[in-house]
């Protein structure tokens, strides 16, 4: 009874199982099978924060001078300043977006991106921020609380930032643009550009102040930006007075006008 039992189920299931592969085969036979194994990202939580994994993404970010101060040298203009002010508050607006989990200079969260991605876009905006802080030392006679005023915009650190690397504006200061300063100190003169700053201010009295003290200090720009106003108020005494005194530090356009000055019998 055993064995017909047992002959049965082997019967059974040998024919079962052949009828099912034979028709897996006919099925198939003619048709390619396309296989798609979808993965699923996987992700890391670095302080708190989380990214796509690196999987040995390296960095691109490069410390370079982004040119901030051959924009700036001697500017007389308002629309230099607005150009200058505008790039910092754009700067600012798109570092701190890290504080909503977004990739500054983008709108992409940041679960689709990996953490190196974050890390050098915050460093490429710090970087701007810091360059143009360097370039206002510059401008406004190393006087650091100048130039986010002017901008109306004010960097502060994240708290992004404060839990990752901490990285410090300075640390993105530029050497070449000190060198590139202290190259044309004569048409770059820190006492004219804050005075010019005043001006598109409309703080006249205050740019006054400015271009005298850059005068006692043996400022050629100050010199004559004093003489240019001299004449506009056709005050011509003064106004030969700082074009002599910038011609006798070797400035020939400062002479040319004091020459034409006495020439015309002023």
């Amino acid at each position: 009874m055993k064995n017909i039992l047992f002959l049965t189920i082997f019967i059974v299931f040998n024919l079962g199982f052949s009828d099912l592969e034979s028709t897996i085969r006919n099925h198939y036979s003619n048709k390619p099978i396309d296989l798609i194994v979808v993965s699923k990202p996987q992700y890391e939580i670095i302080a708190g924060y989380k990214y796509l994994k690196r999987n040995n993404q390296k960095s691109t970010f490069f410390r370079r001078s982004l040119g901030y101060e051959k924009g700036m040298i001697g500017v007389n203009t308002q629309a230099s300043y607005q150009r200058l002010k505008s790039e910092y508050c754009n700067a600012v607006n798109e570092i701190v977006k890290v504080d909503k989990g977004i990739v500054p200079g983008t709108n992409k969260p940041f679960i689709q991106a990996t953490y190196i991605e974050v890390d050098d876009a915050y460093k490429e905006y710090l970087q701007k921020i810091a360059q143009m802080r360097q370039v206002g030392l510059h401008i406004f006679n190393n006087d650091p609380n100048k130039i986010e005023p002017l901008a109306g915009c004010y960097y502060k650190g994240t708290y992004w930032n404060n839990a990752n690397s901490q990285y410090k504006a300075k640390q993105f200061y530029n050497s070449e643009i000190d060198r590139y300063y202290k190259s044309n100190r004569q048409n770059n003169s820190s006492y004219f550009n804050l005075g010019i700053a005043y001006i598109n201010q409309g703080k006249y009295r205050e740019a006054t102040k400015v271009f005298l003290e850059g005068a006692k200090n043996k400022d050629v720009a100050s010199m004559i930006a004093l003489g240019t106003f001299s004449l506009a108020a056709k005050d011509f005494n003064s106004a030969k007075k700082y074009y002599k005194m910038a011609a006798d530090l070797g400035n020939e356009e400062a002479l040319e006008i004091y020459n034409r000055l006495v020439l015309a019998g002023y």
